[in-house]
Formats: structure tokens, C-alpha cells, sequence
């Protein structure tokens, strides 16, 4: 399914719309006047909530520009052909310990791998396939994060710009953030 992008005055326009069907604009006390009621508490609350939600409405990520960023993030990561790399990914989602996972890759397939969480006292290890943290999917993670049509303040996605993996990916549901890189040289 396609995600649906409204600009924000059709938004506005609908919660203004469902306002009034759902509470009326008055009461007609003629065919000349209009006499207004005091908003009920139901009312009221709608009014502040359509308020609030225009005030928060914010486009989503240019996707042009970032699947260009992402484009040439994947180039150069290609043009380096590093198969062999170790490298250590801060990992969480909301109600998790952070997560800190070291991993040496060889020829692509991760051969090795250590995990902890932070902060080490009272912390719980999840159950996680280092597998899904290769430079190769975590460049996944990057371009299915960036399609989730969120408003660009609410995510944050850099790519380093030697090897054009992802330092960051961040969003209100989890963060991947690479601490190091280390490509392993015959």
C-alpha cells in the first residue's frame, strides 16, 4: 500500500469539516440570526486537538533528495569493495536496553559476533541476528526507514562520507547508530 501524503490545508480542512459535522457551528434561533452556543467539552476538545495536529503537521523527507544521498551512499560503498570489516551498531526500540553489538563480516556473511546492553546493570539482551546489521542491511534499514512517509523532524538518517555506510538512522520506533568501522585488509 502506497503511503497517503494530504498537503496541510486539505488536513486542516478535514478536522475543521469533521468538527463541525460532529458538533455543529450553532443553533438557528431564525431565518435572519444565527446564535452561537458555547462549545461543550467534547467540542472543545476536538478544536484543541485539530489545532494541535496543524501546528505538528510538517511535510515528509524530500524523497528525491534522499534516494539521491541514498544512491550515492550505496555507490561508494560499492566502489570500495570491502567484503571483510568489524564494526560495533548501538541498537534500540522503544521499552529496550540499548543494545551494543560487535561484528566481524567476512566475505559478506558475519563471522563473529558479541553482544552487551547498556546500562550494563539491570539491562536485558534481546534476542537479535547480527546477520541484520551488515553495512549491506543496515543500507535496507536506511531506505526502508526513509519510506515510512514520517515528517523529516522525526527522523535522522547520515551516511559517512568514506565509506558511505550509515553512521545513523533514527526514528521514533528504534536508532541504529555506528560507533565504528574497520575494514579487515589481506
Amino acid at each position: 500500500m502506497l503511503p497517503l501524503r494530504m498537503p496541510a490545508t486539505m488536513v486542516y480542512i478535514l478536522l475543521v469539516g469533521l468538527v463541525m459535522a460532529v458538533g455543529g457551528c450553532g443553533s438557528r434561533v431564525s431565518d435572519q440570526t444565527t446564535a452561537v452556543t458555547p462549545a461543550s467539552p467534547t467540542e472543545a476538545t476536538a478544536l484543541a486537538l485539530a489545532t494541535q495536529v496543524m501546528a505538528s503537521v510538517e511535510a515528509p523527507i524530500d524523497m528525491a533528495d534522499f534516494d539521491q544521498r541514498l544512491q550515492a551512499a550505496r555507490a561508494l560503498w560499492d566502489s570500495h569493495h570491502i567484503t571483510d570489516y568489524s564494526l560495533r551498531v548501538r541498537y534500540s526500540q522503544p521499552t529496550w536496553n540499548v543494545q551494543i553489538l560487535t561484528i566481524a563480516v567476512e566475505g559478506g556473511v558475519v563471522t563473529d559476533s558479541d553482544q552487551s546492553c547498556f546500562p550494563e546493570r539491570d539491562c536485558i539482551l534481546r534476542d537479535i541476528d547480527p546477520a541484520q546489521f551488515t553495512i549491506d542491511k543496515l543500507l535496507e534499514v536506511a531506505e526502508n526507514v526513509a519510506h515510512l512517509n514520517l515528517p523529516a523532524s522525526d527522523m535522522d538518517i547520515t551516511f559517512n562520507a568514506t565509506y558511505g555506510y550509515p553512521n545513523a538512522i533514527v526514528y521514533p520506533d528504534a536508532f541504529w547508530n555506528l560507533e565504528s568501522f574497520q575494514p579487515i585488509k589481506p
